[in-house]
């Protein structure tokens, strides 16, 4: 069973590109964040966090809300919505058909704000730490590197990698200096579309960022300067946006009411995924799950339908398979297996022997 929900978007955004972002005032809010809403300039784009950020560490950057991450680092390659590559730092690639091996051919003439150059000497040094950071070691150790030219490296694991995309796409780059230096946390190094704006950001409350003009894509991105503010609840964030001072921050499904009710746009977006994972087949923790039909008979007594209208105020989806709609993985025609059907699992349970329950069932609702 997979209950996937959407959190609703103040702000509307390209697959992975902060600057393409829309600011969510319309008309009828009093903006003074600088962004689109002001008389139609894009000068500032101003966002409301409600999570700060733990340092400038690219490998501990959080994955929902990390704006200040994607403004100022590059990666070899990024994900669009599906997980699928597109071009970054490499401008194309090749994947060997064991799935160990990926081969990036790099753009020429990148550099990261420290004046380092952004080339396959820089990648492999950002791979390397990768693989003995405690956060990631685990994805990347044993690799080892092929790098024939400036231009050109090949990462190798020593086995096949049937998540490749995420390992490439996951590892922020910053400069090789930075990393030789120890002091990643102090200030971010990178070649992304923004660089930090040291006199206008303030750790734990504000950050702000300058337009990276030699960006390959800095045309992509509208807003000459982008502003990072943190707030301590999403209520506080909510008020800031209705005061004008802030563009656009994220909220989830409970407050969607509240804000289309004070006159904002909305965009949703695929985010939190609730799902049931029952990993005991063969019932070595709890006997009962050994029997298929009791695992079977577990997935039938959720009303996913209703967990989506009651818990998340009908902004989801039940899905019945862990891929996105639109991937190459998902199956348009695919049924629910387990359709929400209390009868059915509880003559499962008599056939499994579990009927009265007992130590080793009594958690099962049926």
């Amino acid at each position: 069973m997979r209950l996937v929900t959407r959190r609703s978007m103040l702000t509307g955004s390209a697959a992975v590109t902060i600057g393409a972002i829309l600011a969510a005032c319309t008309g009828g809010a009093n903006n003074t964040g600088g962004g689109a809403a002001s008389g139609g300039a894009k000068d500032t784009l101003t966002l409301g966090m409600t999570a700060d950020i733990e340092g400038w560490d690219p490998n501990n950057q959080p994955g929902y809300q990390g704006w200040p991450g994607e403004a100022i680092w590059g990666l070899v390659c990024r994900p669009n919505e599906f997980g699928e590559l597109e071009p970054s730092l490499a401008e194309s690639w090749e994947i060997s058909d064991d799935r160990r091996s990926f081969t990036a051919h790099l753009r020429q003439g990148t550099t990261f704000s420290d004046g380092a150059t952004a080339d396959a000497e820089a990648v492999r040094a950002n791979f390397e730490f990768a693989a003995t950071n405690e956060a990631t070691r685990s994805l990347y150790e044993g690799i080892t590197f092929d790098v024939p030219d400036a231009q050109t490296i090949t990462l190798t694991w020593p086995e096949p990698q049937p998540l490749m995309n995420d390992r490439i796409s996951r590892v922020k780059l910053t400069s090789p200096d930075l990393i030789d230096s120890g002091n990643l946390n102090d200030k971010p190094v990178g070649f992304g579309p923004y660089l930090l704006d040291e006199a206008g950001t303030t750790r734990g409350s504000v950050y702000s960022f300058t337009k990276n003009e030699e960006y390959w894509e800095a045309d992509a991105y509208p807003y000459a300067k982008l502003v990072c503010k943190v707030y301590a609840s999403e209520t506080a964030a909510l008020n800031a946006l209705k005061t004008g001072q802030i563009d656009g921050t994220l909220v989830n499904a409970q407050s969607y009411d509240e804000v289309t009710g004070s006159g904002f746009e909305v965009k949703e977006m695929n985010g939190q995924t609730t799902r049931l994972l029952l990993t005991d087949h063969k019932g070595e923790i709890i006997p009962a799950l050994g029997d298929v039909r009791v695992r079977q008979a577990i997935n039938m007594v959720f009303d996913k339908q209703a967990m989506v209208d009651n818990l998340y105020a009908g902004h989801g989806e039940v899905s019945h398979q862990i891929f996105r709609p639109g991937s190459t993985a998902y199956l348009d025609d695919l049924a629910d297996p387990y359709p929400f059907d209390v009868d059915k699992a509880k003559s499962l349970m008599v056939e499994a022997g579990y009927a009265a329950g007992g130590r080793q069932s009594r958690w099962l609702v049926v």
